[in-house]
């Protein structure tokens, strides 16, 4: 079985993006995906994500509203339980305008107005 180990954040190319959706659209700047990475190995796996934002820049991290002129940083994070053997994994993530799934991070687009947009995920059986 393939688990999600992690979200990356990418500029440009959305061949491999998450439901095809750039997160940047109607804010201008970078076009910007999401692209799940997999492992088979579900000690590895991802057991959730969050949305975080600051003002202060983190350059170790891909900010998802790259260009959009606001003085706000966005990032995803990803979250593992120490033991993923007897924890849920994630096995499938979405991006959908409505909170759905087993789980999923806060509204991407607070306090940019436009669209609601969650990153929305299944655990794995």
């Amino acid at each position: 079985m393939r688990y999600i180990s992690s979200v990356e954040v990418v500029y440009g190319d959305g061949s491999e993006a998450i439901d095809k959706q750039d997160i940047n659209k109607g804010f201008g700047g970078e076009y910007v995906y999401l692209v799940p990475r997999y492992t088979t190995d579900r000690s590895k796996a991802a057991s959730g994500f969050s949305v975080h934002t600051s003002f202060i820049e983190d350059l170790e991290a891909n900010d998802i509203s790259k260009g959009d002129g606001s003085t706000l940083y966005r990032y995803i994070h990803t979250h593992y339980y120490l033991n993923n053997s007897d924890m849920r994994v994630v096995s499938s993530v979405h991006l959908r305008e409505e909170e759905m799934g087993d789980g999923n991070t806060g509204n991407l687009n607070k306090d940019r107005g436009g669209r609601f947009l969650y990153l929305c995920w299944k655990y794995a059986d």
